[in-house]
């Protein structure tokens, strides 16, 4: 189950589906699945993919900004649930990351804030 739900949540990504991001990230509440895993193994190696194609030159930059937006859909949708899961992560402790708001930077900031 965890292991499909993962598979779906890096497609949504790569696809650049916000639709089907946000499908994925409801599944996974109805089924009481691990959000943890799903941000790591699912919508996080998503983005790390579009990342390695975009510096393969085989992806742009509007893409990773889709593919952000799709994922941001499915983890803004799972944060707030968060917080019953945190026993399960090692903290590596506390950090601020901040960028402008719209700022094109936010893209990066936002990846470094999901991992």
């Amino acid at each position: 189950m965890s292991q499909e739900l993962n598979d779906r949540a890096i497609k949504a990504v790569m696809t650049y589906n916000i639709n089907e991001s946000k499908k994925v990230a409801q599944d996974a509440l109805d089924q009481g699945a691990d959000l943890v895993d799903l941000i790591q193994n699912g919508y996080t190696v998503g983005i790390n993919k579009v990342g390695d194609l975009y510096e393969q030159k085989k992806l742009f930059l509007p893409h990773i900004m889709a593919a952000a937006n799709a994922m941001n859909a499915g983890v803004d949708l799972l944060t707030p649930h968060l917080g019953d899961k945190s026993d399960k992560t090692e903290s590596l402790g506390k950090f601020v990351i901040c960028t402008i708001e719209g700022d094109i930077h936010s893209i990066g900031k936002d990846i470094v804030a999901s991992c």
